[in-house]
């Protein structure tokens, strides 16, 4: 099993839940879906994906990236537990303005302040 199809795996098996319509709420539903497979290294600025086996450093940003991209996608789903006509209106308004690339990077540079995302390698990591 490839790292994606192991990532892809792990976010059906969550369940959707509401969060807002803001840069805060994209980087806690990152951490929501994914949160336990991703880590980001404060000291190193890099980000860390669990393959299932080990943690590996996602060189080049592809995974985290392609896991916001699933999150946008998440948001569309969110929209099928809201009642409020004008809410679901706002929320897909919400989800097509968070795949543009400042919204995809701010998503991801959120997650980072979310309890439990971040950590500081030792010096011998």
């Amino acid at each position: 099993m490839t790292l994606l199809q192991y990532c892809n795996q792990e976010v059906e098996s969550r369940e959707i839940k509401v969060f807002g319509c803001n840069d805060c709420s994209n980087g806690s539903r990152l951490a929501y879906h994914f949160g336990h497979i991703i880590k980001y290294a404060k000291d190193k600025r890099a980000w860390y994906v669990w393959d299932g086996k080990c943690w590996k450093r996602d060189i080049g940003r592809i995974y985290i990236v392609r896991m916001a991209v699933v999150v946008i996608r998440l948001i569309k789903e969110e929209v099928d537990l809201i009642d409020d006509t004008e809410w679901k209106k706002r929320h897909l308004k919400w989800a097509n303005t968070s795949g543009s690339y400042n919204k995809i990077n701010s998503m991801i540079r959120m997650a980072r302040i979310i309890k439990g995302i971040s950590f500081t390698r030792g010096k011998n990591s």
